[in-house]
C-alpha cells in the first residue's frame, strides 16, 4: 500500500517514524508492520476522542495483532514514550507475552527515533486541531522534555590534557549554589532530569558530587547519573558509591600507558615516573569498579599522534577488563594527513567492535548497541547538525555561579550563556537559546579554516563506521538496516 493514500494523520506517523515507507514495513526479527490506521482513543471526560493510531503487526511465528498509539497522558498503557502511550489488541487473548515484547521493542524503536528526531511536532496529527486532548497532549510534550542537568563540582584539573578545550580555573561549587540548582530543577518531573558531572576533574571536589547524588536519590529513587572523571582519585568507598547510586562511570584512558600519558601535562609535561604513577591510579580505578559492579565505561581520545595505535589500544584495553569503549578523535587540532590514518585504523577498530558486540551477554549487549547510538548522535551533533539530543535541553551549571546551554570555553562562552543562576528563579525563565559548542564553534571560527574543515571530516569518518558497525553487529535486531532511514546514511561524504 502507498504511504500517500493513507488517512492524514496515519500517513503523519508513518512519515515521521518509518520515513513515509510503503507497506508493509520490515521489522527486523519482529516480523511486519501490515497496515496503519485511525482508531477512536479511550473515552476522555465521558466522550470517545479520534486520533489513535493503529497498527496492524504480523509478529514472525504468531498470529497479527493490533499496536495503537496516542498522545502520552494518565490513561492506562503498555509502554510509553516522551510523546506516546503504547498499547496493543490481542486476537483472542492468545500468546500475550509475544504480544507485549513485540509492543515494547517497537515502543523502543519510536523512542530511539524520537531522540534523533525529537517527538511528531505538531503532535496535532492524533486529533483535530484545538481538540482538549491534543492541546493536553502538547502540553505534556513541552512539559517532558528533559533536562540534563550537567554540574561542574570544580573546573580544576590535577592533569591538564593538551588537548582539552575546556575553560580551567579555581572555582568550586558552593551548597548554596546547589540549593539554587535544585531550586530550579525542582519544578521538574524527576523523571525527566539527569545529572552529569564534569569538569575540571570533578572528584576533586567530592562534596559536591556526593550533596548533589543524594538529593536526586532522596528526590527520586533511581535518577540517572553520570560522571566522566580521569580516575586518579577513586577510592574502594567512590567505587562503592558509585555502584550503590547506579551512576554511568566514564574513565578517560587513552590507550596503554605510553599514548595516555603522551597528552597528560600539568604546568608542563611530566616526568615519566609521574606519569607511570598516575596511569597506574587511573588502571587502579577501573579494577576497583568491576570489583563493584559499577556501570563503566571508557572514554579514549585519539590524537594525530597516537591515531597509529587506535586498534591496538582498544584490544589492550578490552583485554584489562573495560567492557565498553568508546572513540573520540581530538577537535581543535590539526589532523591533516593523519585523517587518513584515522579512517584505517577505525576500520580495524570496527571489526573489532563488531565481533565483541556479537560476543557479549545480552545485558551488556543492550548496553553497548545503547552507547554505541549515543555516539551516533555525538557525531552528529559535532558536526554543528543540531543538539546532541532533541528531546533533551542541556543546562551546564558553571562553579562560578554561570548557566551555559551547553559545555562551554572561552571563544564560544558568550553564545552558550544563559543567565547567572542567582538571579533567574525558574528554569521556564531562561532563554530559549539551545546553541550547541559545535555550532558556536562553527559560528565564531574558533579556530583557523583548515582545523574547523578537519573537525567535519573526523566526525564523518567516525560516524560512517558507528552507523556501519550498529547496522553489522546487530543485523538481526529492530532498528537495523531497514529500520534506519531516520539515521543519516553511511558513507557520507567527506566535507569539501
Amino acid at each position: 500500500m502507498q504511504t500517500a493514500d493513507l488517512p492524514g494523520r496515519a500517513r503523519a506517523f508513518v512519515q515521521h517514524y518509518f520515513d513515509g515507507k510503503d507497506l508493509p514495513v520490515a521489522l527486523g526479527r519482529l516480523g511486519r508492520l501490515t497496515s496503519v490506521g485511525l482508531g477512536r482513543s479511550n473515552r476522555q471526560g465521558g466522550r470517545a476522542v479520534t486520533g489513535r493510531i493503529e497498527l496492524t503487526i504480523e509478529p514472525t511465528g504468531a498470529e497479527p495483532f493490533v499496536l495503537y498509539a496516542e498522545p502520552r497522558s494518565g490513561a492506562p498503557h503498555l509502554a510509553s514514550t516522551v510523546a506516546l502511550n503504547i498499547s496493543y489488541i490481542a486476537p483472542g487473548g492468545r500468546d500475550h507475552r509475544r504480544f507485549a515484547a513485540v509492543s515494547r521493542a517497537l515502543t523502543g524503536y519510536f523512542a530511539s527515533v524520537d531522540s534523533l528526531r525529537g517527538p511528531p511536532d505538531p503532535l496535532d496529527f492524533f486529533g483535530p486541531p484545538g481538540d482538549p486532548l491534543v492541546l493536553a497532549a502538547n502540553s505534556y510534550a513541552v512539559r517532558s522534555k528533559r533536562i540534563e542537568a550537567i554540574i561542574f563540582p570544580t573546573d580544576m584539573c590535577n592533569l591538564r590534557c593538551s588537548y582539552c578545550i575546556v575553560p580551567f580555573g579555581k572555582n568550586t561549587m558552593t551548597k548554596a549554589r546547589i540549593d539554587t540548582i535544585f531550586g530550579l530543577l525542582r519544578g521538574q518531573d524527576p523523571e525527566a532530569v539527569s545529572v552529569t558531572f564534569l569538569g575540571g576533574e570533578p572528584m576533586l571536589h567530592w562534596p559536591t558530587i556526593q550533596d548533589v547524588s543524594e538529593r536526586m536519590a532522596a528526590w527520586w529513587p533511581q535518577p540517572p547519573l553520570c560522571i566522566v572523571t580521569n580516575g586518579t582519585f577513586l577510592k574502594d568507598e567512590h567505587a562503592r558509591f558509585f555502584a550503590d547510586h547506579r551512576f554511568n562511570v566514564t574513565l578517560s584512558i587513552d590507550g596503554a600507558e605510553a599514548s595516555h600519558a603522551l597528552h597528560r601535562v600539568h604546568n608542563g609535561p611530566l616526568d615519566p615516573l609521574e606519569n607511570k604513577r598516575l596511569f597506574g591510579k587511573t588502571m587502579d580505578a577501573v579494577d576497583r569498579l568491576l570489583a563493584v559492579g559499577a556501570d563503566l565505561n571508557a572514554n579514549m581520545v585519539v590524537t594525530p599522534d597516537t591515531v597509529g595505535q587506535l586498534a591496538a589500544n582498544s584490544e589492550w584495553l578490552f583485554d584489562r577488563g573495560i567492557p565498553i569503549l568508546t572513540v573520540s578523535p581530538a577537535v581543535g587540532v590539526r589532523w591533516g594527513a593523519a585523517a587518513d590514518v584515522l579512517q584505517e585504523q577505525l576500520a580495524a577498530w570496527g571489526q573489532l567492535m563488531r565481533g565483541r558486540m556479537k560476543r557479549l551477554d545480552r545485558p551488556t549487549r543492550a548496553a553497548a548497541r545503547g552507547v554505541l547510538q549515543w555516539e551516533i548522535r555525538r557525531s552528529v551533533y559535532f558536526l554543528g547538525q543540531g543538539a546532541f539530543n532533541p528531546t533533551t535541553r542541556r543546562l551546564c551549571f558553571a562553579p562560578d555561579g554561570q548557566i551555559y546551554s551547553d559545555l562551554y570555553n572561552d571563544a564560544t562562552a558568550p553564545m552558550l550563556h544563559l543567565a547567572d543562576m542567582d538571579e533567574v528563579g525558574a528554569l521556564d525563565e531562561l532563554p530559549p537559546n539551545e546553541t550547541t559548542v559545535p555550532q558556536a564553534m562553527f559560528a565564531v571560527r574558533a579556530w583557523d579554516e583548515d582545523i574547523l574543515r578537519d573537525v567535519r571530516v573526523i566526525s564523518t569518518l567516525l560516524l560512517n563506521e558507528l552507523l556501519g558497525i550498529d547496522q553489522d553487529a546487530f543485523e538481526d535486531e529492530l532498528g537495523a538496516a531497514e529500520l534506519h532511514d531516520h539515521l543519516p546514511k553511511a558513507p557520507l561524504p567527506l566535507p569539501a
